[in-house]
């Protein structure tokens, strides 16, 4: 397996799932700002014009209940979809570089703890994130095969099921991404914590 020598090398799998999604910066070379945003601009119109779109054939082929409230909290959910999605990668975008900052200030602390001859847990924390993405892929597959499954009339065809299932799940791995983000932090600082003490 992998083994990490530097925290860049141990972030890369999470910093690659947040830039897939929008939400992240690349940190192997840095691209112009310009671009940055733009890319995180194209993934938001994307994201709200599928939403937007998908939503009357959610209402044709999607099981909800009869009563029209239902219905309305069924739309209203998925504009909550689109709003969290737009959010999260609008605030990831805007502390991009304040994120850079920060792995370049651990990374300089880690060569000092090295100097040291203090014990260093790349290879742990690396294991920790593929951990948490394998355990969310499981629930998501589990989801997505329940969802494709049970929440749509027979007629609709396999295809549109399949579109319909992937689109009314995106916001969770969105949301997935961010919490293994924070928990990978946390996880360094505590175990970073404990290799010092």
């Amino acid at each position: 397996m992998f083994k990490p020598k530097t925290i860049r090398q141990t972030i890369e799998p999470l910093f690659a799932m947040n830039f897939l999604f929008g939400m992240g910066v690349s940190l192997k070379k840095k691209p112009p700002r310009l671009i940055e945003y733009a890319y995180t601009v194209c993934v938001l119109i994307l994201t709200c014009m599928i939403g937007k779109l998908m939503l009357p054939y959610y209402k044709e082929y999607y099981i909800i209940s009869t009563f029209a409230l239902n219905q309305i909290i069924f739309e209203i959910l998925i504009y909550a979809d689109l709003l969290m999605i737009c959010t999260l990668a609008i605030v990831n975008r805007l502390n991009a570089q304040n994120l850079r900052t920060v792995v370049a200030l651990v990374e300089s602390n880690d060569r000092t703890m090295e100097k040291m001859g203090l014990p260093q847990i790349y290879h742990a924390l690396f294991v920790y994130q593929i951990k948490g993405f394998v355990i969310f892929g499981i629930f998501t597959v589990f989801f997505l095969t329940v969802i494709y499954t049970w929440q749509f009339q027979e007629s609709t065809a396999k295809s549109m099921k399949f579109y319909l299932t992937s689109l009314s799940y995106f916001p969770f791995p969105v949301i997935y991404i961010s919490v293994i983000s924070f928990c990978f932090w946390v996880t360094y600082e505590t175990n970073h914590s404990r290799t010092v003490r």
